[in-house]
């Protein structure tokens, strides 16, 4: 098996989880992984799952669905897999909108706007290159 084929069954299973609030049991993620071109069998689904768990991971198992299985779930706060990578040039202009919009609000209501900005920079994984408050 290659890396990179381990590599994509992990990130995969990592979507899988992401998008099942309720959780799914380890037949559930075998059955979706193979619909998505993985050969996967309970075995390896288990090992991957642990190794997301060591390596630190927000899983946890919960209850039994109605296959009397466990259901293994991803905590829901994470978003793991969620990104939004931006160009620079992307980064700068959306830079320049955010100084715009600190310029147009009230006094009173900086301290607001600056909060929300710095929520949307740490949503966005904002580094050196995004600057929100200037």
């Amino acid at each position: 098996m290659a890396r990179n084929d381990q590599v994509s069954r992990i990130y995969n299973i990592l979507l899988i989880l992401e998008y099942a609030p309720h959780g799914i049991s380890v037949r559930g993620l075998c059955e979706r992984l193979n619909e998505r071109g993985h050969t996967a069998g309970v075995r390896t689904v288990y090992r991957d799952l642990n190794a997301l768990k060591k390596a630190g991971f927000p899983l946890y198992e919960k209850g039994i669905n109605a296959d009397n299985a466990t259901r293994w779930i991803l905590e829901r706060k994470t978003g793991v897999t969620k990104a939004l990578p931006l160009t620079q040039d992307e980064s700068a202009i959306l830079s320049q909108f955010c100084q715009v919009l600190k310029s147009q609000v009230p006094a009173d209501k900086q301290t607001i706007v600056t909060a929300l900005l710095g929520k949307i920079a740490s949503q966005l994984g904002a580094d050196r290159t995004f600057r929100l408050s200037a």
